[in-house]
């Protein structure tokens, strides 16, 4: 039988054979040493592979693939594997190399040249080009082929640069881009990628990153933030080989530029060592564009938008309900479906399309997963259509929050090693406990600490570096912890032996935490709690109206005076003009409740406050449109807040979207309403004591 079989496609087709369970392509891809995307690519061809030899690929989402037929027929192919014509690349593999040839000069390459390099038959690069064409085109290059002549890109140097882009977005993983080992990779595709994107300057560059993020905190997202770093490093690499834009490729907009841009731009420069040219100067300058200070509000008590939150919260319970799976107790679901859907948001309503080039594999892959998530998005959005690139990756979200569902009894002792200089161990921390909650991190320290801890206390060291050690005795990931090393951890947790923690002898709880340590942060939670609930008052509000429509600033300086006679703050305009800002940024009322949520925090507010005031009939004002406001619930803080009086305050705001909440806050009275909140809160201090929520 007549079948071109690349070496890898073996390779991968073997381990199958091999293999007497279901294989993660995130197993595959680190035997290998290649990106999961390389992966998931490699197994379309090798499905029509195994077709030829009557083989089928079982693919079933959350365990794996493996390989499904008699075992005379494996035997049979695995005797066939070694006869087969092996190729060197499978013919995808070969055009994007064939594209980074062409795009990392700026002349022609002779036939011959590329058939040399990528042993292949020039009838076989001929047609590899063929099928090159419309790729080139589409991205408005022009490829060039004359005989005598040879082989060119042609096109300006910006349009190169986003191809470029493209190429990396679509064959690199996240995890393989921050990866400072990738001197030892064997995949020459994707060796050849990382050298066109500039890969030996991206922890340089990386650094300027996090030393302007120390100086001007932003809040670009993860995928913005790889997305800046590739095109800057694209950006310095072309540059420094003498391919620089010309200056009519700069748009009118981009030598307009902002003394902040031009500071940043400086900065990169004076660490790089760069002298360029003005059109340079101006593009670098612009690609820093989105990344805007964040300003800390003075007076938000609330970390996410409440009409974002009930949408987060309805979405969760549908597909929980769908999936007869409770993920409504997950908060790492919950802030990164928040901080996702609220750019989901702004992409679908500025007419912004967003490309996810796995979008056919995870349909494939998380098939039944798609669908729940898809239909539930369509029974709460009606007024615009959720293309399904994005909701693709909502399945992602909730793709590792059922892994997590699933491996939440494993409990993993960690250390976490980070080098000294490059990026922040806290941060990282906070990322691993919110994505993998079964990982106790005991500590953060260094390998010279960690090589002199007893191996009984710890189940797994986590580093950012290289270790003197086994390969499977650590894991290494990036600082910024990205989605493909979320997997990889949690490959890894299942494959080692997990040191079971015992309650015999009095050994008790078996985590980073003394029992001291425990019974001082609940102490701390409980006693936050029970301040809040014992100054919680109602409040009646008369309000002089006109035909039910009241004065806003009036309200709110009723409500402020009444706290302000309380003792709760120590003057009352500061605290009205910041309340009516808010409002001004969008209506506080939770939609069809006839309650308004206020917040803020300030220099004036003393000890964290809350107090419900009732109108005597409904009114609305300004603004409000239809709605009738019956109730508003004020909560009040100091402008510093420590983490545990902001993530209770939180927890009242979640509160309001349990259903028939607002309606207990309409009608029953002060004592009844108190015993609600501490009902609610025992379930709340029950969580962090089972230490299924981190202290």
């Amino acid at each position: 039988m007549s079948v071109k079989v690349s070496r890898r496609q073996c390779q991968i087709i073997e381990m199958l054979i091999e293999s007497k369970r279901e294989m993660t392509v995130t197993e595959i891809s680190r035997e290998l040493s290649v990106s999961s995307r390389t992966v998931h690519r490699g197994l379309l061809e090798i499905e029509m592979i195994l077709e030829s030899f009557g083989v089928t690929l079982l693919k079933k989402a959350g365990t794996g693939i493996q390989l499904h037929a008699r075992p005379e027929q494996l035997m049979e192919l695995q005797k066939q594997l070694i006869h087969v014509n092996k190729t060197e690349y499978t013919s995808e593999e070969r055009k994007v190399l064939i594209i980074c040839k062409l795009l990392e000069i700026n002349e022609p390459i002779k036939l011959f040249s590329l058939s040399h390099e990528l042993h292949a038959a020039i009838p076989t690069i001929i047609n590899d080009l063929d099928e090159l064409d419309s790729w080139v085109r589409k991205n408005e290059l022009t490829l060039v082929r004359k005989r005598g002549y040879g082989i060119e890109i042609v096109g300006t140097e910006r349009v190169k640069r986003r191809a470029i882009e493209l190429l990396a977005q679509d064959h690199l993983d996240d995890s393989m881009l921050l990866d400072n080992a990738n001197e030892s990779l064997t995949d020459l595709v994707s060796r050849q990628l990382l050298i066109l994107v500039g890969w030996e300057h991206f922890f340089q560059i990386e650094k300027v990153l996090w030393r302007l993020d120390e100086r001007d905190s932003t809040n670009l997202s993860e995928a913005a933030y790889t997305h800046l770093l590739i095109r800057l490093s694209i950006a310095v690499t072309r540059n420094l080989l003498g391919m620089t834009l010309s200056p009519e490729e700069i748009t009118e907009k981009e030598w307009i530029q902002t003394e902040e841009g031009l500071q940043r731009y400086q900065y990169l420069a004076d660490v790089m060592q760069l002298h360029l040219p003005p059109q340079e100067e101006a593009y670098i300058t612009g690609l820093f564009k989105d990344w805007k200070r964040v300003v800390q509000p003075d007076q938000g008590l609330l970390t996410e938008d409440l009409r974002l939150l009930q949408f987060v919260m309805m979405l969760i319970h549908l597909v929980s309900t769908k999936l007869s799976v409770d993920l409504e107790q997950d908060r790492s679901l919950k802030e990164g479906l928040l901080l996702h859907i609220e750019s989901t948001y702004d992409r679908i309503k500025n007419g912004e399309f967003i490309r996810n080039p796995l979008l056919s594999q995870i349909r494939k892959d998380y098939e039944e997963l798609f669908e729940v998530v898809n239909s539930a998005i369509l029974e709460i959005v009606e007024e615009f259509k959720v293309p399904d690139e994005e909701i693709a990756f909502l399945v992602m979200h909730f793709g590792a929050a059922l892994e997590r569902n699933r491996q939440k009894s494993l409990r993993v002792k960690a250390l976490l090693v980070c080098t000294s200089g490059i990026g922040s161990s806290k941060h990282l921390a906070v990322r691993i406990e919110k994505e993998l909650p079964q990982i106790e991190l005991l500590a953060h320290i260094s390998w010279y600490e960690a090589s002199r801890i007893s191996k009984d206390d710890y189940d797994l060291v986590i580093s950012t570096v290289s270790l003197p050690v086994p390969s499977d005795q650590y894991i290494k990931i990036s600082p910024l912890l990205t989605m493909d090393e979320v997997m990889k951890l949690q490959l890894f947790i299942q494959n080692i032996t997990v040191k079971q923690s015992t309650t015999i002898g009095g050994k008790g709880r078996q985590s980073g935490y003394s029992s001291f340590d425990l019974i001082t942060s609940i102490g701390s939670y409980s006693k936050i709690i029970i301040q809040l609930i014992e100054r919680f008052q109602i409040h009646p509000l008369a309000v002089n109206s006109d035909a039910g429509i009241a004065d806003l600033r009036s309200i709110v300086q009723t409500m402020c005076e009444t706290m302000h006679e309380r003792g709760y703050m120590d003057c009352v305009e500061p605290i009205v003009e910041l309340l009516m800002q808010r409002e001004l940024m969008g209506s506080q009322v939770i939609a069809n409740s006839g309650l308004a949520l206020f917040h803020t925090r300030s220099e004036a507010v003393g000890d964290p406050s809350l107090a419900l005031f009732r109108f005597e009939s409904p009114v609305h004002w300004g603004g409000l449109g239809d709605h009738q406001v019956r109730q508003i619930l004020l909560m009040l803080g100091p402008k510093e807040l420590d983490k545990q009086t902001l993530e209770i305050l939180s927890e009242f705001s979640v509160l309001l979207l349990e259903p028939g909440f607002i309606d207990r806050l309409e009608k029953e009275d002060e004592e009844s309403i108190k015993r609600l909140f501490s009902n609610n809160f025992e379930l709340f201090i029950k969580t962090k004591l089972d230490g299924s929520d981190s202290l």
